[in-house]
């Protein structure tokens, strides 16, 4: 700590760096350039993260959690439970697991096919989540947090459409050999994202009727609120055939490099702080920085006869 740092950088993106290695960082009073150790631990887990959200009047899928030791010693018996409560088809996923491991859509209303893809989602966690699914469009919308007089504004970037048949699968985001592993290795860790491009076919910036750009980017804000979410966030959308998005999921990990899902989204915005990347990532550490060292000095000042020996968090003021 001597010379005395002023911000964090987060670039472990497992569960361990984006929770417990994050809350590190709050406690050595050091501000992180991203969301919170506790934000990140919402949304690692997808069933919370709408429960939350949800809360917030933002528009979700509905959904079931099932824990292993209740719903998985007998998957066939609660499959037959499945049928008689849940609308065919519907999507069964792990609560806590990304780039769609684990994730089935189930057609038909077959007590073998919901077993199956039961045992598939109890391989990746202990508890999962069987969800309605929403036919339709599906885009990726990111929201970052614009300094706004003393207060912020949050921007909504353009979105990004994924073509889709029904769901966007695991070779959809990563590539796999024939033997289904990852196409990846420590001289070339970026295969298996690039192969993952080339199986799904994007539109960027998507094409969006007016209307539609208004709920999509009120249910993108609501989020960022709702959740707790600091300088940027991103979410996965469903839009139903009636024109009704709903919140999938959200994703709050950025590597700052250039070709990362943020940044290629912030490029197209017409807010200048935003589209060059070095500017964005300079701006948000001069802000990092500020906040670390106005957190000292309110540390030094404080008495705790008033203060009652805690320094509060500031609570952030959004302008729109």
């Amino acid at each position: 700590m001597v010379p005395a740092i002023d911000t964090i950088v987060p670039h472990l993106f497992c569960v361990e760096g984006t929770t417990r290695y994050r809350v590190v960082a709050d406690m050595l009073g050091i501000e992180l350039m991203g969301c919170s150790g506790e934000v990140c631990a919402i949304s690692q887990d997808k069933f919370i993260t709408k429960a939350v959200c949800k809360v917030a009047g933002v528009p979700v899928p509905g959904g079931t959690l099932l824990r292993s030791d209740l719903h998985g010693t007998d998957v066939t018996a609660t499959a037959k439970k499945l049928l008689e409560t849940e609308k065919i088809p519907f999507i069964v996923k792990p609560a806590k697991e990304d780039n769609s491991m684990g994730l089935s859509l189930v057609r038909n209303a077959s007590v073998a096919e919901i077993a199956t893809a039961l045992s598939e989602a109890f391989k990746y966690d202990e508890h999962i989540l069987v969800e309605e699914y929403i036919a339709g469009r599906e885009v990726r919308v990111g929201v970052f947090e614009v300094e706004d007089g003393d207060g912020f504004r949050l921007e909504v970037t353009p979105m990004l459409e994924y073509i889709l048949e029904d769901i966007r699968d695991m070779k959809k985001k990563l590539g796999v050999d024939a033997n289904g592993k990852l196409l990846t290795d420590d001289s070339n860790i970026t295969a298996a994202f690039e192969k993952g491009k080339e199986e799904g076919e994007r539109i960027y910036p998507a094409q969006i009727a007016p209307e539609l750009q208004k709920r999509i980017e009120d249910l993108a804000k609501n989020t960022h609120k709702a959740m707790g979410c600091k300088y940027y966030s991103l979410c996965d959308v469903r839009i139903n055939p009636e024109g009704f998005p709903y919140m999938l999921e959200t994703g709050l990990m950025c590597s700052w490099s250039p070709h990362s899902a943020l940044v290629s989204l912030a490029k197209e915005t017409t807010t200048p702080e935003l589209r060059k990347h070095p500017v964005l990532f300079e701006n948000f550490l001069r802000r990092a920085g500020r906040e670390t060292r106005a957190r000292r000095a309110a540390a030094t000042e404080a008495k705790p006869e008033t203060a009652g020996g805690a320094i509060k968090k500031r609570r952030l003021t959004y302008t729109n």
